[in-house]
C-alpha cells in the first residue's frame, strides 16, 4: 500500500485552510496539533488520508496493468529489481540503487518505450523503495509488486 498522504499531513492542510476562515466555518475543537486531538478527531484524518491513498493505489494498479516489476536479487546493501512487459518475458528496464545519488533509479534498456501509466507505476515502486530504503525486507527472487 502506497502512504502518500499521511494523516498527521492532512491535518496539517486542514488547519492551513481554516487559519482565515471564520470561527463558525469549521469545528474549534479540531483547531490544535495532530497529536493534541482525541482518537476518535484522529480517526477523521485516519479515514481520509487512507481513501486518498487508496485512490492513488488505485491508478497506480490501473497504470500497471502492461508492467510487471520483479526482484531479481539482492546486493549486500540493496536490491535489483526487473521491469518487464505483462505480455512477455523480456527485461525492459532495471530498477537498482544509484549511489551518486543515493537513490533508487529506473535503468530503462535501450530503445524501450513507456507511457505515463508505465512511468507512474514505476515512479511509485521507486519512490516506495527510496522510502523504505532502510527497512526492505529481503524477496524471494521473482517476487511481483506490489
Amino acid at each position: 500500500m502506497i502512504e502518500i498522504v499521511k494523516p498527521k499531513e492532512m491535518h496539517e492542510w486542514y488547519l492551513e485552510a481554516i487559519k482565515n476562515l471564520k470561527s463558525e466555518s469549521f469545528n474549534p475543537n479540531a483547531n490544535k496539533s495532530f497529536e493534541e486531538l482525541t482518537k476518535e478527531q484522529q480517526s477523521i484524518d485516519n479515514f481520509i488520508s487512507k481513501k486518498v491513498n487508496d485512490k492513488i493505489q488505485l491508478e497506480v494498479n490501473r497504470a500497471n496493468k502492461w508492467i510487471e516489476i520483479r526482484f531479481l536479487e539482492s546486493k549486500p546493501k540493496t536490491e535489483v529489481w526487473g521491469v518487464y512487459p505483462k505480455n512477455s518475458a523480456e527485461l525492459i528496464g532495471v530498477i537498482k540503487w544509484f549511489p551518486n545519488w543515493r537513490h533508487y533509479c529506473f535503468f530503462p534498456e535501450k530503445d524501450t518505450v513507456f507511457s505515463d501509466g508505465c512511468q507512474l507505476a514505476i515512479g511509485f515502486f521507486i519512490m516506495d523503495l527510496n522510502k523504505n530504503k532502510r527497512i526492505i525486507p529481503l524477496r524471494p527472487k521473482g517476487t511481483e509488486y506490489p
